[in-house]
This record gives structure tokens, C-alpha cells and sequence, in this order.
């Protein structure tokens, strides 16, 4: 690669990871240069390394929201969670029928 190609390649590639904060960054940074080949994957590497990273705090963060959520939220009495016999018969009734359902269709004709 002569000068200008690498440069043209480094402002490419700082535009696609730009926006990733600094310790995912190096992160993924490290995992790119133990596991990439070629120079073509460093960049997909460091972006795919650092989503699995920004996935997780994302389900964390909807967790935290969800708890503090609910935090004033009226509780279930124990009452209104138990279903009366002929409530629990008949879910009874559609879970054998849909168990049946789906142990005919795998079996083989």
C-alpha cells in the first residue's frame, strides 16, 4: 500500500469506529489484533467485538429501567395469582391438546 492508500484506509476505518466508546474500543482492539489475518477484518472485528459489548449493557440498562419501573407498581396478591380449579382444568385441557398437536405432527408418516 503506498502512503495515500494507507491513509485513505485510516480515515476509512476511523469513520466506522469512531463512535465506539474508548473501553469497548480497546477490547475489541486487542481481539482484532489476536484473531484478524488479514487488515480487511481488523475494522469488522473491532465493530462486531465492540456490539456484543454495547448488546449487553443495552439488556442491562432495560432491566435497571424495567425494575425501577415497576418499583411503585401495585404487587399481585397471592390470591390473584392462583387461578380457580376450573381456570387451571382448562389450561390443562390446551396444553394436553396442543401437546398432542405437536407430538402428531412429529412423528413421521
Amino acid at each position: 500500500m503506498s502512503r495515500d492508500e494507507r491513509e485513505t484506509w485510516l480515515l476509512a476505518a476511523l469513520a466506522e469506529v469512531c463512535h465506539i466508546p474508548a473501553e469497548p474500543f480497546f477490547a475489541a482492539s486487542a481481539k482484532a489484533r489476536t484473531t484478524c489475518d488479514h487488515p480487511a477484518k481488523i475494522v469488522p472485528t473491532i465493530i462486531r467485538a465492540s456490539q456484543e459489548w454495547a448488546d449487553s449493557l443495552i439488556r442491562v440498562e432495560k432491566i435497571k429501567r424495567a425494575q425501577f419501573q415497576n418499583a411503585n407498581a401495585p404487587k399481585l396478591t397471592r390470591q390473584e395469582i392462583v387461578q380457580d380449579e376450573s381456570e387451571r382444568s382448562e389450561i390443562a385441557k390446551i396444553l394436553a391438546e396442543a401437546k398432542a398437536g405437536l407430538m402428531s405432527a412429529a412423528d413421521p408418516v
